[in-house]
């Protein structure tokens, strides 16, 4: 399972967190400590679903570089063809060209 999966976005930066809310005046430190509990949870949702993104991003990249490094083996044995198809063509044109030239 991706991590991706495992948290849900919408959810992680949008749902309001519930606070109790004190009969007491709001500036006191108790709720100046719950708001910033509440803001620190949202922050590390936020942290989790752009670590979720990079992951995914990373995998994306590895498997691009693996159809490269496909792509790249591919070219070499290619061009390796093509070296020994000039190479045979050469030798065939030699014979056409000069055929007394051992004589």
């Amino acid at each position: 399972m991706d991590i991706s999966e495992k948290i849900d976005t919408e959810t992680a930066v949008e749902a309001p967190i519930k606070v109790m809310s004190s009969a007491v005046h709001p500036t006191t430190k108790v709720d100046k400590k719950l708001t910033r509990l509440v803001n620190l949870k949202r922050a590390v949702c936020k942290v989790q679903v752009i670590s979720a993104d990079i992951i995914e991003m990373s995998d994306r990249t590895m498997r691009l570089l693996g159809d490269i490094q496909s792509l790249t083996d591919e070219t070499v044995r290619l061009q390796h063809n093509m070296m020994v198809s000039q190479t045979i063509c050469l030798r065939k044109s030699r014979r056409t060209i000069d055929p007394n030239a051992r004589q």
